[in-house]
């Protein structure tokens, strides 16, 4: 008799990596996902996060569309071109809620939106939606 594994979900740990310039809500947003139970790694520019992404590949980005160096839009839009990054989930944070910034983000492969200032159910409920994906 060959015996029966099963892998629960608490014996897998998403990772996410959190893509945000402004050192507060980077941190914020870490430690709200580190007590929700996800390993996080981050970065503060676009530049920065393609290189870490592509060395290890996460299970969703959570990203502002405002970065001093190349804007979340382009970051997102990078990723989708690339085959290895095109399938993980992005999600867009941003203070930018205009119906054009939105339709922006999903035309360049964001799968979900959330506005800043954001409540911590909110953001939950969002991620384990785009983790089921």
């Amino acid at each position: 008799m060959i015996p029966e594994f099963s892998i629960e979900k608490k014996d897998f740990v998403s990772r996410i990596f959190i893509v945000e310039d402004n050192p507060n809500i980077r941190e914020y947003l870490e430690r709200i996902l580190i007590v929700m139970g996800f390993h996080t790694a981050s970065s503060a520019s676009g530049k920065e996060a393609l290189e870490k992404i592509s060395e290890k590949i996460p299970d969703l980005i959570l990203m502002d569309v405002l970065l001093e160096d190349i804007d979340g839009l382009s970051v997102c839009q990078k990723l989708q071109a690339n085959p290895r990054t095109r399938k993980i989930p992005i999600i867009m944070v941003s203070c930018m809620s205009d119906h054009n910034t939105i339709k922006n983000a999903t035309t360049y492969g964001a799968v979900d939106f959330i506005e800043k200032p954001f409540e911590q159910s909110i953001l939950k409920a969002k991620i384990q939606k785009a983790l089921s994906l």
